[in-house]
Order: structure tokens, then sequence, then C-alpha cells
């Protein structure tokens, strides 16, 4: 799919994406244990039950800045940060995401430096519509 349309980036780690989705699960599986139980206290609260609604939640992200994922590359589709820029903390909207449980597949691609609204850029080409891939 992605030699057509030409939208991904970067893509997790496997075994890593693997373990954070298992996470997930296990933390949805806990909540549906304990409803069957009924034995939750109110405002009874627990690391083992989902972060929020949009716990496993499978997310990509634009390779911009703003939205920088700790330990990732970004290049914000532009030759000159390529090779160099390895994100050194989540940018504030990933970091949102990661609290309420979201995984994160991967990164798709940005026009150099989110300058216009179509996405094409020196970097990686000309990324296609899913819905019709000729436009």
């Amino acid at each position: 799919l992605n030699p057509v349309l030409n939208v991904l980036v970067t893509l997790d780690d496997f075994n890593s994406l693997q373990e954070t989705v298992k996470s997930s699960a296990s933390r949805w599986e806990n909540q549906r244990n304990l409803k069957q139980e009924d034995s939750v206290q109110a405002g009874d609260a627990s690391s083992d039950l989902p972060k929020s609604p949009l716990d496993g939640a499978l997310v990509l992200v634009k390779d911009d800045l703003n939205v920088a994922i700790k330990g990732w590359r970004t290049t914000a589709g532009s030759q000159l940060l390529a090779k160099s820029l390895i994100a050194v903390a989540d940018g504030v909207s990933v970091a949102r995401l990661r609290e309420a449980g979201c995984v994160f597949l991967g990164r798709t691609t940005s026009c150099e430096f989110g300058y216009k609204e179509t996405t094409s850029s020196i970097l990686w080409g000309i990324s296609r519509n899913a819905l019709n891939p000729g436009r």
C-alpha cells in the first residue's frame, strides 16, 4: 500500500508496537473483569485500568516538528533535517495522546516544514489520496 500512496515515513518497531498493544488490551480486559465482578468502589482508580476512552487507539502523526515523538527521527519533510534530528521529547499533542494510551504506529509524510496544503516534498515525493490514488 505504501509504495502506491507514499504516505508512511516511519513505522514503529514491531516488538515495541506489540508490547504497547498488549498492555492496552490487558487494561481493557481488567476493566471488563471488574465490571463483571461489580466490585469497584466509587472513585477507586487503578493504573491497571484503561487510561482513557482512547487507550489502544492506533495513531499516525505527521512528520512535523510540533508533533515530535521522543526517540523517533523527525525530518519535517526537509533534506536539512533528514539525517540528524532525533526528537528528545514528545511534542505537546503527542504527549497528551500518549497519556491517553494511544499507540503510535508511525509517521506520515509532510511537505517541507508544513508550508503548503498538499503533501509533496523533495525528500519524500508526492503522497497520493487513498480514495483516488491518481489524484
